[in-house]
């Protein structure tokens, strides 16, 4: 059901904070589109000030071919002030409920967090599109294993294999308005400002029955990106994964994976590692040596009869030859 006119319609929400990154997820998407000219960029201005967005716009457009249509949509922030923040403060969450409204003339979009990474083209998306289908997104494997007795305390129905993430999102905005979930969003969490994960849950729970995962790899965890058939978009979010705040495990060291998104940010913006995750340079190759040592450790024992399989959670962790093109300058090479 793709047309060739068809319009790309890719949204992130940020506030002062993430501009930075969001430049970075943005510039991914342009690079990878087979049609750059027909995707538009719509950023969720939850506290953007206008100096910090004029330079958001001169370094996409100094990095890219091609100037990029981007558009700007400021977010009303105290509609939100009741309800609780996610990790404390950040309600920049909420603004992606209230779609509907911001894009009246559109029957979908994507919506993407700034941790993301497109590594595939994006317009391969609207091959997913699906009329009677609300959701679209990546099954989130990890949450659903702490929200069952919030879930069971309100008697609502968790199944966590179609349980998905909101970090990244084909949405179904003609459904959205047909079904009100704006305002039924609203409602719902102030009715239930306990909600453990906030808008995802809320997502999740008022589109039962009409959500469906995406093909594998759009919006895969970097947790499980190396050994996956085909990454197509990469979602850098969880303990250590997060580009401004990556951390070291002694379980795993610092995560390859992380590379990904540091030769992208070095590709087409510039912008050094120690730049994006504050890590001091002799910190950081110390701590990749040791992922190295580990990742050799854990192959060997791999090779005992019976270990294999304790060793599961290891599994897409650590880069294999085959996904050693994840690394190359290539990748990023504008078209």
């Amino acid at each position: 059901m793709t047309a060739l006119h068809d319009k790309l319609h890719l949204v992130y929400a940020s506030d002062a904070n993430y501009v930075r990154y969001i430049a970075v997820a943005a510039c991914s998407a342009y690079v990878k589109a087979s049609r750059p000219d027909d995707l538009i960029v719509h950023v969720l201005d939850c506290g953007i000030p206008d100096d910090t967005w004029d330079a958001f716009v001169k370094r996409l457009e100094s990095a890219l071919p091609t100037p990029p249509h981007l558009v700007r949509h400021p977010i009303d922030m105290a509609r939100f002030d009741a309800l609780r923040g996610w990790q404390g403060t950040n309600r920049t969450v909420y603004a992606r409920l209230v779609l509907p409204s911001l894009l009246p003339e559109e029957d979908w979009c994507v919506y993407a967090d700034g941790d993301t990474l497109f590594v595939d083209d994006p317009f391969k998306l609207l091959e997913c599109r699906d009329p009677d289908v609300a959701l679209q997104g990546a099954i989130d494997r990890y949450a659903p294993l702490s929200l069952r007795p919030w879930y069971g305390a309100h008697d609502i129905p968790l199944v966590p294999e179609d349980y998905l993430c909101a970090g990244f999102l084909l949405i179904n905005l003609a459904w959205f308005r047909q079904h009100d979930l704006e305002t039924r969003s609203m409602t719902f969490l102030h009715e239930h400002p306990d909600v453990p994960y906030l808008d995802q849950d809320t997502l999740n729970i008022l589109c039962a029955g009409s959500k469906r995962a995406l093909p594998d790899g759009w919006g895969i965890f970097a947790a499980r990106v190396f050994g996956a058939e085909r990454p197509r978009c990469i979602h850098f979010a969880g303990i250590g994964e997060l580009p401004w705040k990556v951390s070291f495990s002694w379980k795993q060291g610092y995560r390859e994976s992380m590379e990904i998104w540091y030769r992208c940010a070095k590709a087409l913006l510039g912008l050094s590692r120690e730049e994006v995750s504050k890590v001091p340079g002799w910190r950081w190759r110390l701590g990749l040596a040791y992922t190295w040592a580990l990742k050799c450790m854990v192959r060997t024992l791999r090779l005992i009869p019976g270990v294999r399989r304790r060793l599961g959670r290891y599994e897409g962790r650590f880069c294999s030859r085959k996904d050693r093109w994840l690394f190359s300058p290539a990748l990023w090479r504008r078209g």
